[in-house]
């Protein structure tokens, strides 16, 4: 999933307020559903920010007194300063051998294998509780030239990229004093130019999700011990996740910086205690070893760090606008809908599904220029949107061809699993606290699968639980979802948020909003509306919103201001904070799919976070 998510923190009163409330978690059940657990902090909707469509553009140029080249990918050179305030620091004195942390010299940082021998650790105590990592360090960090560099004074280093640096001063901003590998060369180069090595470490994840941070280090074949560290934006904080078994989640303890940039801290939250580290490499050494009792360790000795998700490079190189049906080969009938069938075929030997359209719907599709924007939605690549792969449109019926995936729609995944459950008030505090991490991926997965549409310009118009797909299910039990369906999907003219229905088409009413009904008008406001229907049916395990209403009484309904009942799984916060607000009767009320995004990775980030350092390895 690619955006950069972000709260802003609430202050003062409010934060006291808070505090002294009770709040309840928002928890799904096996199946996807919502139940009740507790939580120190209830959730609060974050503020939107601009959706970014992809491909992201770079970020925007830094001021600088240097013209730079429009079609120059380099960073720009930050404003020289005068040339008495441009001094070298002292330059302190280094003995022929420097002790260095191994990851400075090689990119394996976590040692593998049985023949690795921990190193004795030792602590240098101070008052409440806490320690000092004394794992060596090296006396300056080490940085990755990212951009080439040309010195035009005595004072600065030309640095090529992919030169290996040390930090020797980083007191100014946008200057910082560094040497040469060998170190030989002494001078100043641009902040903007270099990296912390560790950030190009396999196990350093970036700015990345807490859902997609959990399905890293939960792929099937990876190791306990299997970790990343990623950063949270939000709260100027890091968070190491560790996969502690094969079918659970994972866990997540917070990395916090520590002031003036003097490296890092772990703290248990729980009692007061407090440990030192100089830099995310001694972190993960640390961690890396075995280690003595009564002191603040985590779950289990970290052992592999845990690779990205492997692309469907399969499925982005079949992508083609059309397709002769004679490639295309059945195999089975999987499923029927509104629009016709679908079922599972081999097209270039891999597994795809199928949509055949009826007869008067493919009609209209070719009416409604759906075949003309076909070429439009084979461009999306999101993780969470389902691949479109090709269309045939020689004769009918028409076809519409998609990746495969392997359990079905999500409205059909909760409805079974709903035989399985048992009762509410039955469930264990453990599976309670499993089952908010399901729910609070499913919501978040497709609120990113739609921020990215609606990125694109894409209004989906149909979005149910019978159009989200259910992939793989990891060894914890957090499936993979993706927005699906794009029979009515429609892009939106540069400049215009809105799509004008022009047609006569039958449209899923009980998912629309009520100006769809006014003004047959859809945007993603609507879409939004859609989403809401759709956190009530996981809340509901698959039941039918309004049944029993026909299309006019539901109306009617809708503009006295009714609101669905909250099912009984969904706990009240929860209702208040995302449902009803997704359903407000003024589209401007609306979250943006990137603050439902927000909402619910927070939640998940809160759950993966919660769980106590433990007091001896596993």
């Amino acid at each position: 999933m690619g955006h950069k998510h972000s709260h802003h923190e609430k202050k003062n009163k409010k934060d006291e307020r808070n505090n002294n409330r009770e709040y309840r978690s928002a928890v799904l059940l096996d199946d996807g559903s919502f139940s009740s657990q507790e939580l120190a902090l209830r959730p609060v909707m974050p503020e939107s920010t601009p959706s970014v469509a992809v491909p992201a553009k770079p970020p925007p140029l830094r001021p600088s007194t240097q013209s730079v080249s429009s079609t120059d990918p380099r960073p720009p050179i930050p404003p020289r300063r005068s040339e008495s305030n441009l001094v070298p620091p002292p330059i302190p004195h280094h003995s022929g051998n420097i002790s260095r942390h191994p990851s400075a010299t090689s990119t394996k940082s976590v040692p593998n294998g049985a023949s690795f021998s921990p190193r004795p650790v030792s602590k240098t105590h101070s008052h409440h509780g806490s320690a000092k990592c004394s794992h060596s360090e090296p006396e300056e960090k080490m940085l990755i030239v990212e951009n080439r560099f040309l010195a035009q004074t005595p004072k600065e280093m030309s640095v090529e990229e992919g030169d290996v640096l040390y930090l020797i001063e980083q007191s100014n901003r946008e200057w910082w004093y560094v040497a040469s590998k060998s170190r030989q060369f002494k001078g100043f180069v641009p902040k903007s130019h270099v990296v912390y090595a560790e950030y190009r470490e396999p196990w350093f994840a970036g700015n990345i999700s807490s859902i997609l941070a959990e399905q890293r280090v939960m792929q099937p074949q990876l190791p306990i011990g299997s970790f990343l560290i990623r950063e949270n934006s939000k709260t100027d904080t890091f968070v190491l996740v560790v996969r502690s078994s094969h079918n659970e989640s994972p866990q997540a303890y917070i990395i916090y910086r520590r002031p003036n940039q003097e490296g890092f801290e772990i703290r248990d939250n729980h009692r007061p205690a407090v440990i030192h580290f100089g830099s995310l490499h001694q972190l993960v050494n640390h961690y890396s070893c075995e280690k003595v009792p009564g002191e603040i360790q985590i779950c289990t000795k970290l052992t592999k760090a845990a690779p990205p998700l492997p692309e469907q490079t399969e499925y982005m190189a079949m992508k083609k606008i059309h397709v002769n049906r004679s490639e295309v080969r059945r195999v089975k009938e999987i499923g029927r809908g509104q629009f016709g069938e679908v079922y599972l075929a081999k097209w270039k030997g891999v597994d795809v599904a199928v949509k055949s359209l009826k007869p008067d719907h493919s009609e209209q599709l070719a009416n409604t220029q759906f075949l003309e924007e076909a070429k439009t939605l084979t461009k999306l690549s999101h993780q969470n949107v389902i691949h479109l792969l090709a269309v045939c449109d020689t004769d009918k019926p028409y076809l519409i061809i998609t990746e495969f995936m392997t359990n079905g729609s999500l409205l059909a995944w909760l409805q079974k699993l709903t035989k399985t459950l048992p009762p509410i008030p039955l469930m264990s505090e453990e599976t309670g606290r499993k089952n908010v991490l399901i729910g609070a991926s499913i919501s978040a997965q497709v609120a990113s699968g739609m921020d990215y549409l609606s990125a694109n310009k894409i209004v989906h118009r149909d979005l149910a639980a019978r159009n989200v797909l259910v992939g793989t299910v990891s060894s914890n039990g957090v499936p993979l979802v993706k927005v699906a369906d794009f029979g009515l999907a429609r892009k939106t003219d540069v400049g215009d948020e809105n799509y004008v229905m022009k047609t006569d088409n039958m449209l899923p009413w009980k998912w629309m909003a009520p100006e769809c009904f006014d003004e047959q008008i859809f945007n993603t406001k609507t879409d939004v509306w859609s989403y809401g229907i759709l956190l009530w049916e996981i809340g509901t395990l698959g039941k039918t919103p309004y049944r029993g209403w026909d299309y006019e009484g539901t109306l009617e309904h809708l503009s006295r201001g009714y609101v669905l009942p909250r099912p009984e799984l969904v706990p009240d916060y929860v209702y208040e904070d995302a449902f009803k607000i997704c359903v407000h009767l003024d589209p401007r009320r609306r979250p943006t799919f990137d603050r439902l995004f927000k909402y619910f990775d927070e939640i998940n980030c809160e759950s993966l976070s919660s769980q106590r350092f433990t007091s001896s390895r596993h």
